[in-house]
């Protein structure tokens, strides 16, 4: 009975202390692709709005994202990088939340968008968003 015990015991421990939270211990090939998430913002004509500040920030700690570097590539008229693979370091397979601040003529409005990475953190993963006001 004791041996039985100890035996539970042992294997108890192997299945917590063998469990990777990061997913880190996976054999994984990770490819040159690289994402960026865009938003388009629009009048109420449904035309694109230029010249809008983003303020990109975690929710958790208020550290902000600075994606200055990205404020030159042209998608389309009045499209903004709002993350990209650059911050995967930052990331977990668990969700993230991030606050997306649209500053329009001096009115301000918040949508918080998740993301999360893959389970061998190659890429960035966009699963959910929803605007705050």
């Amino acid at each position: 009975m004791k041996k039985r015990i100890i035996f539970i015991v042992i294997v108890i421990l192997f299945i917590f202390t063998n469990c990777d939270d990061n997913f880190q211990n996976r054999d994984c090939i990770c490819t040159e692709e690289f994402r960026m998430y865009t938003l388009t913002i629009l009048d109420s004509a449904n035309s694109p709005i230029d010249s809008v500040n983003i303020l990109v920030k975690d929710k958790l700690n208020n550290s902000v994202y600075d994606l200055s570097d990205y404020y030159s590539y042209t998608f389309f008229p009045g499209t903004y990088v709002i993350f990209h693979d650059g911050f995967i370091e930052h990331m977990t397979y668990y969700p993230k939340i991030v606050l997306v601040e649209i500053e329009i003529d001096s009115i301000t409005k918040v949508a918080e968008y998740t993301f999360k990475t893959d389970e061998c953190k190659c890429v960035t993963q966009f699963p959910i968003s929803r605007t705050l006001n």
